[in-house]
């Protein structure tokens, strides 16, 4: 029976790490091959920075719910400061070492107001009787 608890944690890790790779894929990508996506009122790379983020952190969220049983304030914490870590460093990088891509305080910006509000979506997740968590235990 302990080797079943063992594969639900593993398996109710993955979304996020999953997503974390796609994250560092896309980001890693040279500037000269992605599309430009700009429109007048609006740049749809800050949208775009906002949602990658919301979606690392509202499933990191329910990995740490399904470990611990309950969100402490303190996983919230810890989950907003490692997305914004990761995206501050994913921002470096691009800055020094990917051709044409630029390190942007904009962008660390969008991945910390995504990492916010994901955790608001969490929160609001959480209450409702939707908890994908439940299910798996």
């Amino acid at each position: 029976m302990a080797n079943w608890s063992v594969k639900k944690t593993i398996i109710i890790q993955l979304p996020w790490l999953l997503w974390l790779i796609v994250i560092a894929v896309l980001s890693f990508i040279p500037g000269d091959r992605l599309p430009d996506l700009e429109f007048e009122w609006f740049k749809v790379d800050t949208f775009i920075h906002v949602i990658m983020y919301l979606v690392l952190i509202f499933f990191m969220q329910v990995a740490f719910f399904y470990d611990k049983n309950e969100l402490f304030f303190i996983q919230v914490l810890y989950s907003i400061v490692i997305c914004l870590l990761i995206g501050y460093g994913i921002e470096l990088i691009q800055g020094h070492y990917i051709k044409n891509r630029f390190f942007s305080w904009s962008d660390v910006i969008s991945n910390g107001t995504g990492a916010i509000l994901g955790s608001l979506a969490f929160r609001y997740y959480r209450k409702k009787d939707i908890n994908l968590v439940r299910f798996l235990k």
